[in-house]
This record gives C-alpha cells, structure tokens and sequence, in this order.
C-alpha cells in the first residue's frame, strides 16, 4: 500500500512521483482570493528517475485566468502515463511533477499531484 505522501506532492518545490503502477496523473493549482486577470498556470513534468534526470514538460500547460476581484481560480492538468514516452535510446520516462505558478500576490496558492487509476489493486 502506497503512502499519502507518495500519491501527493506538494509544489512548487515537489518531488518526483513513480507512474510504475498507475495509469493517470493530474496536478492542479488553486489559488485564493485572486484578483482580476490574475493566473494560475500549471505545467506537468516528467523524468527518466526519482532524481529528476532529463526532466521535461510533459503535455501543455494550462493556464486559468480569473475574471473578477477576490476569486478562487483552479487549473487542473491530467495525462494519461502511457503517453510519457522515452527519452533517448529506450529510455523512459518513468516519474512526474509538476509547476504551479501564479502572477497573484499576496494571495495564497498551492498545488498537488495525484496519481489514479492503479495498474494492479493493492
């Protein structure tokens, strides 16, 4: 059985995530109160190991902007770990994170990335 500080992962600074045994990863950002036109944008990464080696982006970022003053924006970003792909010579691609960022200040924003859809029930 998994921890729950291996099925989610705290950002910006974050760690890398295995996807051996699930199929699906998700990262979302929120951020509270934002003010009109401020974003949140979240862009998931992905890697060769737990290290970060060949880190990359993996998918297009996806960027929320708010509308109005004293909002709570989220953006979510899913792929599928199939689409992981290699990095050179076969090799692949096999842990994820993700960045969360926001042009909003002072507000408060945070971020997770959850991994679902295991491979094999635990």
């Amino acid at each position: 059985m998994n921890k729950l500080s291996e099925l989610a992962v705290a950002t910006p600074v974050g760690n890398w995530v295995s996807m051996e045994n699930y199929k699906q990863v998700s990262a979302v950002g929120v951020v509270l109160d934002a003010d009109s036109a401020e974003a949140v944008t979240v862009q998931l990464r992905k890697a060769t190991d737990a290290s970060g080696t060949n880190a990359a982006n993996f998918g297009t970022a996806v960027v929320v902007t708010s509308g109005a003053t004293d909002t709570d924006i989220t953006a979510i970003h899913s792929e599928w770990a199939q689409a992981l792909g290699s990095f050179s010579a076969g090799v692949p691609f096999t842990h994820v994170s993700a960045s969360i960022t926001t042009d909003a200040s002072p507000e408060t924003a945070f971020g997770v990335v959850l991994r679902s859809e295991p491979r094999f029930s635990v």
